[in-house]
């Protein structure tokens, strides 16, 4: 910082506590919904393969209706329960197997099931990721605690930071900033707000919320 003037933002996975700046990701919706999420995960998983290719318009009418009685199957079994991500996967398999019948050879039923665990495990949590960056700072520069831990036992020093209206200045060398510009339309002659992505912008500082567990967040509204 004092050689560049540069400060760092951070993502979930670079923080130093595997808790941190994660929410805990369950399911709860209508039957549409769960239909829905269940046609999702068995088009992506036979788009991501090169051994299942849906030749038949048969083929895939069996397929979308098989997402759909699973989505109905599985409103069924959880009712209006909260169900967390993690446990998808192996009710997603169980019910999908007591459904898949002789319009699939054996070979892809079983790679229907291992297919859509590996994908719920795997690459559903990174579709609800958020690309969010965070960078830290302490309102008070003489907290003993953060001399002790993160100035090596009071032997560095504090640089303050002076925040007009709580905001904080950034600079990207890229476009990547989401924000607002006024702009003024000359068709009409009127100041309006411009919303783009900017290499430029004032960030609001916002303080730090701690809490016992990690917020809950219903991934079909995320």
């Amino acid at each position: 910082m004092l050689r560049r003037g540069e400060v760092f933002f951070e993502s979930a996975e670079e923080l130093n506590d595997a808790s941190e700046f994660r929410p805990r990701f369950i399911l709860k919706g209508t039957t549409e919904l769960w239909a829905r999420l269940s046609q999702f995960i068995l088009q992506e998983i036979c788009l991501r393969s090169d051994f299942y290719e849906l030749t038949t318009r048969d083929t895939f009418h069996a397929l979308y209706k098989l997402g759909m009685h699973l989505g109905s199957l599985i409103k069924k079994s959880i009712g209006n329960r909260d169900l967390e991500i993690e446990n998808l996967g192996t009710l997603f398999a169980e019910l999908l197997s007591s459904l898949i019948d002789k319009k699939f050879t054996s070979l892809e039923r079983r790679w229907l099931l291992d297919s859509s665990k590996n994908f719920i495990k795997r690459q559903l949590p990174r579709l609800l990721e958020d690309p969010l960056y965070v960078a830290s700072f302490s309102r008070n520069p003489k907290n003993p605690t953060m001399l002790d831990h993160y100035a090596d036992a009071e032997k560095g020093f504090v640089i303050i930071l002076s925040a007009a209206n709580e905001t904080i200045g950034v600079y990207s060398p890229i476009n990547i900033l989401n924000g607002t510009r006024p702009l003024f339309d000359k068709n009409f002659g009127i100041e309006m707000e411009e919303i783009g992505v900017y290499k430029e912008e004032r960030l609001q500082l916002k303080p730090v919320t701690y809490c016992r567990r990690p917020p809950k967040v219903n991934a079909f509204h995320h």
